[in-house]
């Protein structure tokens, strides 16, 4: 298959494939269409967890790689008010932004960050879905009531998020290997239905953090925000 330079930012946020004639394109189904023999061992690398690998699930069409080596990040010094400046950036720039929390730190991070820009707090919101492991209301609550924001809690039944199965998988093109990236879907469908146009995330933190390009995680988040009809943002994707 003839290897092509690599065309995506760091985060790996658009999708870009290319199939084995040299064509480009961001759509897979799209490509595969010519040639839709499926390739197992892609199957099988998208359904363990996002696996670094450029294959996908069809033979003759492979996703080009992210870029390649470690970001320019900031050092320890320099690295809040770089980051507290990006907050910034986009708390001016996002159109009807809404805050996507969870009972992690790094959207913690960004919300706290906000209120200290002195900028109105944007909507401020978490999923409730009623399953184990996949609601993170408490921990939500608890991180909003810190910083002073209300918090608005969207909810949806299982029933819900099984019935965005098929349009989740259509959205990303990838096998979805649990269900969170359904709820992603589900969150940023009901912001949209309520007027929101941008979803502010801590999405790309992981990625930072651990020092290597996220294959997996970011581009689905980014696919299925953008098909939900919202703009995604993040300081950590600067």
């Amino acid at each position: 298959m003839t290897t092509l330079v690599p065309a995506r930012d760091w985060h790996g946020l658009t999708r870009q494939y290319f199939r084995a004639d040299g064509v480009v394109g961001n759509s897979l189904l799209a490509l595969a269409r010519a040639d839709p023999r499926l390739d197992p061992a892609g199957i099988r690398a998208a359904l363990s967890g996002g696996k670094e690998s450029s294959r996908t699930i069809f033979a003759a069409v492979a996703q080009l790689p992210c870029g390649q080596g470690w970001p320019e990040l900031e050092s320890a010094e320099t690295f809040p008010a770089a980051f507290f400046a990006e907050v910034a950036r986009i708390a001016d720039e996002a159109t009807r932004p809404a805050l996507a929390i969870s009972g992690g730190l790094d959207v913690a991070v960004v919300l706290h960050a906000w209120r200290e820009t002195g900028r109105p707090l944007p909507a401020v919101c978490t999923l409730a879905t009623g399953l184990a492991g996949y609601d993170e209301v408490s921990g939500a609550t608890r991180i909003a009531k810190r910083v002073g924001a209300p918090l608005e809690v969207i909810s949806v039944t299982p029933d819900d998020l099984a019935g965005l199965l098929h349009e989740a998988v259509r959205a990303t093109e990838a096998p979805i290997y649990n269900h969170h990236p359904v709820s992603r879907l589900a969150l940023a469908r009901a912001l949209r239905s309520r007027g929101f146009e941008t979803l502010v995330t801590g999405d790309g933190a992981d990625a930072i953090f651990r020092g290597r390009a996220d294959w997996d995680y970011v581009p689905l988040m980014a696919s299925l925000t953008e098909a939900a009809g919202l703009s995604l943002r993040s300081p950590f994707f600067a």
